[in-house]
């Protein structure tokens, strides 16, 4: 039997294409030109992950006709928009969800802890991202291993001030990874890398998953930056903070010797207990 899913994607429907074309032409023009993908991997793993815990092969769905919702900060629109498919580890974006909007029926389980306290629902629920079990497809690289930092941009960075930020830390050394790759790849580029920052959540939770330190990347110009509620819902099913750095911290000379220790320090505190999280994950796969 085939799974009906949903999960962004910025080019269907073709509402959703409009609405990304006004409001963020330019950075996906340049990922076109790049790649000539309109992709967002961390949305376009989906339905590699959902196939990996459920073995069944997977299909696209609007909101309204799909059988489930999985990887994502979709649970705004999932009400919003007439969702009616199992909830299983999805996120809210901002925490405005009210206790009730989801028939406690539906939900599996959800990204963490914050999203299951603004539900109401108990903290068994918060079985943790399902993005981490990209683990059970991408093979861990030992740490003596890998070579080079990567940074990882959100797809909305790559236009004006940010661009330029993110163009100056590849000429610091820093191989740049582009969000529109296909997610295996940049899963295998993460792997290989000494250490990751990036403004995507969806590369925090990949990191996590291959033992890779990782700190988000902040920039001058915060006006646009994604909300901080995702990354500490995501974190607090480790109950450990995302270390964060600055553009001018990597470009004054690279990152600090604290940075470096408290994204280590994570990886430390993270790495034991990802296995039992995507265990979870493919028991509630198993029982639903």
């Amino acid at each position: 039997m085939t799974i009906s899913a949903y999960w962004w994607v910025p080019t269907r429907p073709a509402r959703t294409l409009a609405g990304e074309m006004v409001r963020h032409g330019r950075a996906w023009a340049r990922m076109i030109q790049a790649n000539r993908r309109i992709s967002n991997f961390g949305d376009a793993v989906n339905p590699l992950i959902i196939k990996e815990l459920f073995d069944q092969p997977v299909e696209w769905a609007p909101l309204g006709s799909e059988d489930m919702v999985c990887i994502g900060s979709v649970l705004d629109n999932y009400i919003r928009l007439g969702g009616r498919g199992k909830v299983f580890g999805s996120g809210s974006r901002t925490g405005d969800v009210q206790a009730g909007a989801i028939d406690r029926a539906r939900i599996v389980g959800v990204r963490g802890k914050l999203t299951a306290r603004s539900l109401g629902l108990d903290e068994g629920a918060a079985i943790g991202d399902p993005g981490l079990a990209v683990r059970s497809l991408t093979p861990v690289v030992p740490a003596q291993a890998r070579t080079g930092p990567v940074v990882l941009p959100h797809f909305t960075d790559f236009v004006g001030e940010r661009r330029r930020a993110i163009l100056e830390i590849h000429r610091a050394g820093y191989d740049v990874v582009l969000p529109s790759a296909a997610p295996l790849d940049i899963a295998a580029r993460i792997a290989a890398a000494d250490h990751v920052v990036t403004s995507s959540l969806h590369a925090v939770v990949f990191a996590d998953a291959l033992e890779v330190p990782v700190a988000r990347l902040g920039f001058a110009s915060e006006a646009k930056t994604e909300p901080e509620y995702k990354y500490e819902d995501y974190r607090s099913v480790f109950g450990i903070a995302t270390p964060r750095v600055t553009t001018t911290d990597i470009l004054d000379g690279g990152l600090s010797r604290t940075a470096r220790d408290e994204m280590d320090a994570a990886v430390a505190a993270i790495a034991p207990q990802v296995d039992g999280v995507v265990e979870g994950l493919f028991q509630h796969a198993r029982s639903r």
